[in-house]
C-alpha cells in the first residue's frame, strides 16, 4: 500500500485551516485534528498473490490480475466513531485497511 498526499488541494485546505485557527485564542496550530481538516491523500493498493497461510480464502475470493492497482482518494474529516468517548474523531474517510480480502458475491 502506497500513500501519496495531494499537495495542491491539501495545501489549500491547510492554509484555510491556518487562517481559521488564528481565531482560536490560546491554541497552538497543529495541536488539533481540525488543523488537517479537508486535506486529501490517495492510497494505492496492488493485488498480490495470497500467502500460504491465506490460501484458504482462494476459493471464495474475487479473481483479479496480479499487479492490478486500485486507487482510493481519502479526505481527513471529523466523523462518527463509536470507539471514541466523545462519539466522533478525526480520521481518513473512506477507511482503507492495510490488508484487504475481497469475496465473491454469492
Amino acid at each position: 500500500m502506497a500513500v501519496q498526499i495531494n499537495k495542491f488541494s491539501s495545501g489549500a485546505a491547510f492554509f484555510a485551516n491556518f487562517l481559521t485557527s488564528r481565531g482560536d485564542e490560546g491554541r497552538v496550530f497543529l495541536s488539533s485534528g481540525k488543523d488537517f481538516a479537508n486535506t486529501t491523500r490517495t492510497v494505492s493498493q496492488k493485488w498480490v498473490p495470497l500467502d500460504t497461510e491465506d490460501r484458504g480464502f482462494a476459493k471464495a475470493s474475487v479473481i483479479h490480475r496480479y499487479g492490478l492497482e486500485r486507487e482510493v482518494t481519502q479526505i481527513y474529516v471529523e466523523a462518527d466513531d463509536a470507539w471514541d468517548v466523545s462519539g466522533s474523531s478525526w480520521h481518513w474517510r473512506p477507511v482503507v485497511a492495510n490488508d484487504e480480502y475481497e469475496f465473491k458475491d454469492e
